[in-house]
């Protein structure tokens, strides 16, 4: 493998330099198998690892030139930006690469595709003559795979380069560590510099915390000594917050709308001659509530994944929500062997992370922050729920800090501005909040956050039950009369259907569907919103319904209303004993024949 690469005298001529500047320092190189051999076993190793993916919800091993599609990178990470509308030029991952005059830090939240990326680079350097024609093999340093032998030296990179080489150094004579250090330094740049490899040191963000000082030092004299080659350390965005020489800084940018499509094209078609399967696939997702969170590598696989195997996606957007928060939040990284290292991974399990951030969540979107909000907003909310969780007050950033780092769920997005991965995340967490409280929240709140109520309708313990509550009991505790309330309202009647939630048949959840049906019916232009509730009715509805909406309503007349054969009834007079809602109901309500007269028959 390495005459691809090598001419001998290249080796020779750099063990040389190695060899007597090691004699003058009084030490000995020691050589456990020939410098060939080794590389030769090195690279066995990165093809392997750069051939293929492999993750838990996989039926097969996936090659990864089938599936590989080429990401953007931002020239500079989106969190160094000063305000949020600032738009960030992006180019592509091989482009930036190729160009590049300086080494190369790679940034992205976890799950955004860095480990991949690299897989790529390395594969293709190894696979295509003119791809990075300065370098001439990867050298590759998955700082995770390194091994607590090497990690605990105090220069745990040249320990690992000089043990790819396979070679060591001996201690010299009258010296001190730092002096072997210094030898041992000296000969991984004279060997670098001599084979310009395309050094690779993969996942800094998986460094135990009390190691990353050894590990940065060694990368900021790497950057300023390599002159063969180039140099690329990736890292978890919010976990890398240093400057190194001679580097510059990239962000993995989301996934565009024609690279989700790729993705999915060579993801379920590959080897078939035919689309249809990934067709189905991205028109599902675009119909679903969580379409956005597609726009990540780590969740778009899955999906595909998922849809492989029992060609549907989930049929309930919840299952999608709890799989991705779960993914980011814990399992990702127990698939790939990452153990837990902060402080606040110890003293914050992810449960409490998991609580935290659906509270956070809330108490931002109660207030109105549904996009991104500014640091101010961020330590207001903190200051209010900290006390809960243990939290230190004022501590607000550094926990986002490594929050970000840890799930990738809340992000910085410009200088003093944040912002949640995915707006339906932000959705769902908000959700999972408001189903855990003791009680529904007021009036106010639901009508401020319809999407999110409709999610917790559905993540309830007895949707049927928490439906009937939020209808009769928050919508209709007042009139429902102006534009604004109705246009709400319908909003949570959108969300709901997309939801899928497991309704049962219930009396008080009939007569809200009926409410709802009314609002709907009054909304002519929207024929499959009136369809998809028409469809909850025929859930909900029974003889126990009818007798309910009969203590409220008296039926008036049948009507084709919009094209719809309906029945109307009118409202009651007078109140109904034990009823607080019945004086807000609508004066007026609909119900479509059919599911009155199937009602009827139950």
């Amino acid at each position: 493998m390495l005459t691809e690469y090598f001419l001998p005298k290249v080796i020779d001529g750099a063990l040389d330099t190695v060899r007597d500047y090691a004699r003058a320092q009084k030490a000995q190189l020691k050589e456990q198998v020939r410098i060939e051999d080794a590389l030769n076993e090195h690279l066995r190793y990165v093809r392997e690892w750069s051939g293929s993916i492999t993750f838990k919800d996989l039926r097969a091993t996936k090659a990864l030139d089938e599936v590989f599609v080429e990401l953007d990178l931002y020239a500079y990470p989106r969190r160094v930006r000063i305000d949020p509308g600032e738009r960030v030029q992006v180019a592509p991952l091989e482009q930036i690469v190729s160009a590049s005059q300086n080494h190369i830090v790679l940034l992205g939240q976890p799950g955004a595709g860095k480990t991949t990326s690299l897989k790529h680079l390395c594969r293709k350097l190894l696979t295509t003559q003119d791809f990075l024609p300065e370098t001439r093999f990867p050298l590759l340093l998955p700082l995770r795979h390194l091994g607590p032998q090497v990690m605990v030296e105090p220069d745990p990179l040249y320990c690992a380069i000089s043990r790819i080489f396979g070679i060591s150094i001996g201690d010299p004579k009258s010296g001190t560590a730092a002096d072997a250090m210094a030898v041992r330094a000296q000969a991984c740049m004279t060997l670098l510099n001599a084979l310009s490899p395309l050094v690779v040191i993969d996942g800094f963000d998986e460094v135990a915390p009390g190691r990353r000082t050894a590990v940065l030092r060694d990368a900021r004299a790497l950057a300023m000594l390599l002159e063969g080659g180039l140099l690329i350390l990736t890292s978890r965005t919010g976990e890398f917050g240093y400057a190194i020489d001679n580097t510059d800084q990239y962000e993995i940018a989301p996934l565009l709308e024609q690279q989700i499509a790729q993705f999915a094209r060579n993801w379920l078609d590959a080897g078939t001659g035919d689309s249809s399967r990934s067709t189905s696939f991205l028109a599902a997702i675009k119909r679903s509530p969580f379409a956005d969170t597609s726009i990540r590598p780590l969740t778009l696989a899955h999906l595909c994944a998922i849809y492989e195997r029992s060609q549907a996606i989930p049929t309930r957007p919840k299952t999608v929500y709890k799989k991705i928060v779960s993914l980011l939040l814990e399992e990702w990284d127990e698939q790939r062997g990452i153990s837990p290292g902060s402080r606040l991974d110890r003293d914050f399990p992810a449960d409490q992370q998991f609580a935290f951030l659906c509270h956070l969540a809330y108490e931002l979107s109660v207030k109105g922050h549904t996009a991104t909000f500014s640091d101010r907003a961020l330590e207001s909310a903190y200051g209010s729920i900290c006390k809960k969780y243990d939290l230190a007050p004022g501590a607000a950033r550094r926990i986002v800090d490594q929050l970000e780092s840890n799930t990738g769920l809340l992000l910085s997005s410009s200088f003093e501005h944040y912002e949640f991965a995915h707006k339906s995340l932000q959705e769902y967490l908000t959700a999972e909040h408001i189903v855990r409280l003791p009680k529904i929240p007021r009036r106010q709140v639901v009508m401020r956050l319809p999407q999110e109520t409709a999610i917790a309708v559905a993540l309830s313990a007895d949707p049927s039950s928490y439906l009937a509550e939020v209808v009769l009991h928050r919508f209709w505790e007042q009139s429902i009369e102006s534009y604004d309330d109705r246009m709400l309202v319908l909003e949570f009647v959108d969300r709901l259907c997309a939801e899928r939630a497991e309704l049962s048949r219930d009396a008080d959840c009939a007569l809200a569907i009926m409410l709802l049906f009314t609002l709907c019916l009054l909304e002519p232009s929207d024929i499959s919103r009136r369809e998809a509730v028409q469809d909850l009715c025929g859930r909900v509805f029974d003889s126990l319904g009818l007798d309910l909406i009969g203590q409220h309503y008296r039926r008036l007349a049948d009507e084709v209303r919009f094209g719809v054969h309906a029945i109307r009834f009118v409202l009651a007079e007078g109140n109904v004993s034990g009823c607080d809602y019945h004086q807000n109901l609508p004066r007026v309500a609909w119900l479509p024949a059919s599911i009155v007269d199937a009602a009827e028959l139950v």
